[in-house]
């Protein structure tokens, strides 16, 4: 009778044992499984580009930074910025992108700020440097790329070259120049007479 009690105890905490570390493991189980989907969520702005306009062969590892209008105007204060206003909708918006990342590539620029012309619900104007109306009341034409340098609109381009959604090889390095002047004007480091022989001159 002693013996059968010993036994029973023995298999009743046994069997409370399993039940502990049973919850243990479904506990860990639940914390990989919920990393995991963070860890797919949690996706780069570079990916995230790649995958709104997929119809694009761009790579991943690119410079957009998504942002919205209030970090526009915030730039326009006093900081330096090239902006892209389009949508993956918008067909020349497709046109433009792959060759403004192009410009890029050939520069120290670190960022684009991407603003999807979709998501824009307030009401603001930007002008250039010169007084020029860019976007008035809200009313912009997209695509948009807008070099600012200090707090100054010092350069923008609207749409490919003459709207068109085909480009030839010289509109093609015709809006790749557009795009890289703008972008040498942000950072500052202008080719002249002086430093032609440098790397980005």
């Amino acid at each position: 009778m002693v013996d059968y009690k010993i036994y029973f105890c023995y298999n009743y905490v046994g069997d409370v044992d399993m039940k502990k570390y049973f919850k243990i493991l479904i506990i860990i189980l639940c914390v990989f499984v919920v990393s995991g989907c963070n860890n797919k969520k949690d996706v780069g702005d570079g990916e995230r580009f790649k995958k709104e306009y997929d119809t694009l062969d761009i790579s991943s590892d690119n410079i957009i930074k998504y942002s919205d209008i209030d970090k526009v105007l915030d730039i326009l204060d006093s900081d330096s910025a090239v902006i892209y206003i389009g949508n993956s909708n918008d067909d020349l918006s497709k046109v433009i992108v792959p060759i403004l990342l192009s410009a890029s590539e050939s520069t120290d620029l670190d960022k684009i700020y991407y603003v999807d012309s979709n998501k824009i619900e307030k009401e603001f104007s930007i002008d250039d440097k010169d007084g020029n109306v860019i976007i008035s009341n809200n009313k912009l034409d997209i695509p948009l790329v807008m070099f600012i340098y200090d707090g100054s609109v010092i350069d923008y381009h609207i749409g490919s070259i003459d709207d068109k959604l085909e480009l030839s090889e010289e509109e093609t390095i015709e809006l790749y120049n557009k795009y890289l002047d703008g972008i040498h004007g942000v950072l500052n480091d202008q080719c002249d007479t002086d430093n032609k022989g440098d790397e980005h001159c």
